[in-house]
């Protein structure tokens, strides 16, 4: 190159000279000197950084010369020098400053007499190649290498170029993401695709700037953990279901039906499971007969939960987990999948923390055995002999029959009787066959009745069931009552008992007094069981109503039935001024009952005395106790002993602790 470039400059040389020797046309005359003008020809020369050219002239005026390129100086400075008319060399020294990457050429113009022309051209080879260094954690990466991306879906890269890295442009597969942030490249996992490995020859990153490729590298995937999963809109807390099924709720935000998941796990391979919830054994699984929520799986990951059975049952709860197929695969049986999702705590099984990663969602359905009555259910309703009046018990008040209910329900209710039997319990009626009259309009509006009494005092329960309910236990068939029964009681010793959790069911409970031909009972134990025995209808009724000396209404306290040995007919009671505890008989035990039909019994007490627990006078408001049942009539025999005859009178005693005021009931054998 050297050599090519003085070549050059002599030949330059020797065409001045042989211009001025020949009188060239750019050459003036003048008084027989001749003046010298512009070189005839440009010097066109190559050069590398670092290298000098020398530019020569032979001029007869003064000059200036220059270069248009910041790389090409005057003795490496300046970019113009200027002289007087002569012959000169100027060297135009080339560095390293601009663009490296492609050539570029400097324009040397000479100036002289007003007027310019460019006698050199010097043209700078490219003296770079565009290079970018790719690795990752310290791993430098060759052309053609395989760029992998690990299970968990996202590979960084480090770049690392001689240039100006934005003008790179860059081109990967359709299932990755790329972003770039600086010098560093996130290369990351469509969530569509990186549930499966993917190596396919084609998928390359490539880099290039001016439609050059200048890295290339193979892109794959190393596929998902199968023993990973991934759930999208992880619902945490509880999504209540309406009975309906037609709405949901998370707190106050409401939820279309159905709720969509979107599952990630290796090669699609996950496994969808059930919890059930039970108040006294914590979770348990469920297998697909037992669940009540309708799962739509289109088993590459998109799962879509509702709810399209109308609940018929109780409230109900199911938790859903989506588990890696690995895992359930390890695990065995559904035993194992429990203990994997759930430890005992205190006898419950509860879930683990970790479980916490297979949520998807735990959804709890209303009760669709919900029934509103209106008024609230009357527990004590007593009905008048002759059913034309019935009052509430406690309260007193009077109305006339018949008595007027509304009754709201979902998807509209049953009406039954249960009657209640001393011997037996409780026994289910239809409403025709029971001693209500009972006039419905199947819409909730229903007006209660009473067929007038010819016998006993009688009791009798009647049930609004929401129809889901009883269409669960067989509604309409021959089975209907005897299913039934088996919800609505249970067996206390020996007799069937209304259980506490359908009291939500009950309309209201009805007593119906007893005929007044009839209105003395007393029962006799014998061993063939209870007997009635009838007592004289001139008996004075005003035994039922204790009244005491603070004035309380005779319809405001207790009523009382005995179980003794003999039939007795029972006196108002007496004011007594003096007792005797010492003739105590504990043979007979009185029973006393409330209005409300809770039986109290008596206890015994210091001295043998009968004394009531419950505090059965607190009713009517005084501090009344049941002191002795005593003979009224004694025998002293010859040796002295005391002897109380079972044919005589008997005298219940009440005592007011606070006053000391005893009153009496004299019962006497019939």
């Amino acid at each position: 190159m050297k050599n090519r470039n003085r070549h050059n400059i002599l030949l330059s040389c020797m065409v001045v000279m042989a211009a001025w020797l020949m009188g060239s046309c750019d050459d003036d005359i003048m008084g027989g000197t001749t003046v010298l003008g512009f070189p005839t020809d440009t010097l066109v020369v190559d050069a590398t950084c670092g290298e000098t050219v020398a530019v020569s002239f032979n001029v007869g005026y003064n000059w200036n010369i220059n270069s248009d390129k910041d790389w090409c100086r005057i003795n490496g400075e300046d970019k113009s020098l200027g002289g007087k008319p002569g012959e000169h060399t100027v060297n135009f020294v080339v560095n390293d400053r601009g663009n490296l990457f492609a050539d570029d050429r400097a324009s040397i113009t000479l100036y002289m007499n007003g007027e310019s022309r460019v006698i050199a051209y010097i043209t700078r080879r490219a003296a770079k190649a565009y290079e970018v260094e790719v690795s990752s954690n310290g791993q430098v990466y060759a052309d053609g290498e395989s760029l992998i991306i690990g299970a968990e879906g996202k590979l960084v890269l480090d770049l690392s170029p001689n240039f100006d890295m934005d003008l790179l442009k860059y081109d990967c597969p359709s299932w990755v993401q790329m972003e770039r942030d600086g010098k560093v490249l996130t290369l990351s996992m469509m969530d569509d695709s990186m549930k499966y490995v993917i190596n396919n020859a084609n998928d390359s990153l490539r880099m290039t700037k001016d439609s050059t490729v200048h890295r290339s590298f193979h892109v794959q995937y190393a596929g998902m953990n199968p023993r990973e999963i991934r759930i999208s809109q992880q619902l945490e807390e509880v999504l209540v279901v309406s009975y309906d099924a037609k709405q949901a709720f998370l707190g106050v935000e409401e939820y279309e039906m159905p709720v969509s998941f979107s599952i990630v796990a290796a090669n699609d391979e996950y496994e969808i499971v059930s919890l059930g919830y039970d108040e006294s054994c914590g979770y348990y699984i469920l297998s697909e007969d037992e669940g009540w929520v309708t799962i739509q799986d289109d088993l590459h990951g998109v799962v879509e939960v509702s709810v399209n059975e109308i609940n018929a049952l109780l409230e109900r709860q199911q938790l859903l987990m989506a588990l890696p197929q690995a895992i359930t695969d390890s695990l065995g049986g559904t035993e194992e999948v429990l203990e994997f999702l759930c430890e005992e705590v205190e006898g419950m099984m509860e879930l683990r923390e970790e479980a916490a990663l297979y949520r998807m969602v735990e959804m709890k359905q209303e009760s669709g055995a919900v029934i509103t009555i209106d008024p609230e259910a009357q527990w004590n309703i007593r009905v008048a002999v002759d059913g034309k009046t019935y009052c509430d018990a406690i309260m007193g008040d009077t109305c006339d029959a018949p008595m007027k209910v509304a009754i709201e329900t979902l998807e509209g209710y049953d009406l039954v009787c249960v009657s209640y039997d001393s011997q037996v319990g409780c026994q289910l009626l239809t409403v025709e066959d029971s001693w209500l009259d009972v006039a419905d309009d199947s819409f909730g509006n229903v007006e209660i009745g009473f067929k007038e009494n010819v016998g006993s005092e009688r009791i009798m329960h009647l049930f609004a069931l929401p129809l889901p309910f009883a269409e669960a236990f067989g509604y309409g068939t021959e089975s209907y009552f005897d299913e039934l029964a088996e919800v609505l009681f249970w067996d206390v010793d020996g007799l069937l008992e209304i259980k506490d959790n359908v009291g939500q069911f009950v309309v209201a409970k009805f007593v119906q007094e007893a005929d007044e031909a009839n209105a003395m009972k007393v029962f006799r134990t014998k061993a063939t069981g209870m007997e009635v025995l009838a007592v004289t209808k001139e008996t004075d009724p005003e035994w039922l109503a204790i009244a005491t000396t603070k004035g309380v209404e005779a319809n405001k306290v207790f009523r009382c039935s005995l179980d003794l040995s003999m039939p007795y007919i029972i006196n108002p009671l007496l004011p007594l001024s003096v007792w005797d505890t010492s003739n105590a008989d504990n043979q007979d035990r009185v029973e006393i009952y409330a209005k409300s039909g809770v039986k109290y019994k008596a206890g015994k007490g210091s001295e043998d005395h009968y004394t009531e627990e419950h505090g059965i006078m607190e009713e009517i408001e005084g501090n009344y106790m049941l002191v002795t049942l005593s003979a009224n009539i004694k025998n002293v025999t010859e040796d002295g002993t005391i002897e109380y005859f079972m044919d005589e009178d008997f005298i219940i005693y009440f005592i007011d602790a606070d006053t000391n005021v005893l009153k009496a009931l004299v019962i006497t054998r019939l």
